[in-house]
């Protein structure tokens, strides 16, 4: 045998992506329909914290966001983590909770490591339905309901933004 070492490789390769499972898939920052819904519109859904409204310590939220042109299922977001430490520094605006964690962007987000925040940090929830059809959203504001979850607190509604074209 010519290649002896290439055969160990290969077959350790083989059995470690056979014992790994199903990739973990990563939740999206804007949610796209499914269905025959499509369209190049784009509705966002908000909740505006108080400002001051975290305590330092371990945080978490999810939204959920049930919309007929989503199918009869809702849209689940899960859980999302962060820490609230004074000790971290003040950034300059808004921080947004968005599906895929904190970031201070609106578009294009990029989600920095770590997720800590000041508790002096002004926050906002923000999701976004993408791909629609000029008559997806506008029927939105009367046929969705977005909301959002964090840690023991009561579930609140989102509120709807006006539609826009990205």
């Amino acid at each position: 045998m010519k290649h002896p070492r290439l055969l160990v490789l290969l077959g350790m390769g083989v059995l470690l992506a056979a014992c790994a499972g199903p990739a973990a898939t990563p939740l999206p920052t804007a949610v796209p329909p499914s269905g025959p819904v499509g369209g190049d519109w784009a509705i966002g859904f908000v909740y505006e914290f108080p400002p001051s409204f975290w305590e330092e310590g371990e945080h978490r939220y999810a939204m959920v966001m049930r919309c007929p042109f989503f199918g009869p299922d809702p849209v689940e977001i899960g859980w999302n983590m962060f820490t609230v430490d004074s000790n971290a520094p003040l950034a300059q605006g808004m921080i947004y909770l968005r599906a895929e964690g904190l970031t201070p962007e609106v578009f294009n987000p990029a989600y920095p490591p770590g997720q800590t925040i000041n508790p002096a940090q002004r926050t906002t929830a923000l999701l976004y339905a993408v791909g629609l059809s000029e008559e997806a959203v506008e029927t939105a504001p009367e046929t969705c309901e977005v909301l959002i979850l964090w840690d023991n607190a009561p579930v609140q509604p989102m509120t709807v933004q006006e539609p826009f074209r990205p």
